[in-house]
């Protein structure tokens, strides 16, 4: 069991070695935001907290000219350290930190809310898109839920 435990540890350093140094940069931010999102989350109001997180983005950013293929860079690697985070997050938590990294890029996405029935009750899914893509999540996740809030926020 401990061996097993360290040759895991193992792997995801020698990973975390092979990152770029601006890709080390975007894990610590993903893992220290994903902590503050979900501590906020649970304090205040989603709308409050996506509103904080946008006034400490500057306005003026510019758009990244390959913003696709690095929005799909941006979520995979976050996803990745959102897998590995010592605490557990919901979707909400990890939508909104998304966001904001991507924001942080200069990249215009969206955190988009929906609800599916299941059985007697409804279940509630936050997820981000970014020029018509889904990110973060697979990609025919809008298929199997309802969007009953989409293009929040808009880019301020």
């Amino acid at each position: 069991m401990a061996a097993d435990l360290g040759r895991a540890l193992l792997r995801r350093w020698q990973g975390y070695r092979r990152l770029s140094p601006a890709d080390r940069g975007l894990a610590w931010r993903g893992a220290l935001l994903l902590a503050l999102t979900t501590l906020l989350l649970r304090l205040l109001p989603m709308q409050r907290v996506v509103s904080l997180l946008a006034r400490l983005t500057p306005r003026a950013v510019p758009p990244a000219p390959d913003a696709r293929r690095q929005a799909k860079h941006i979520a995979d690697l976050f996803v990745a350290v959102a897998n590995l985070h010592p605490l557990p997050a919901t979707c909400l938590p990890r939508a909104v930190t998304l966001w904001w990294l991507l924001r942080r890029a200069g990249i215009d996405a969206a955190i988009v809310l929906g609800v599916q029935p299941q059985g007697g009750a409804v279940a509630a899914h936050a997820w981000v898109e970014a020029a018509g893509h889904v990110l973060g999540d697979p990609q025919r996740i809008h298929q199997a839920y309802s969007t009953i809030l989409a293009r929040f926020p808009m880019r301020q």
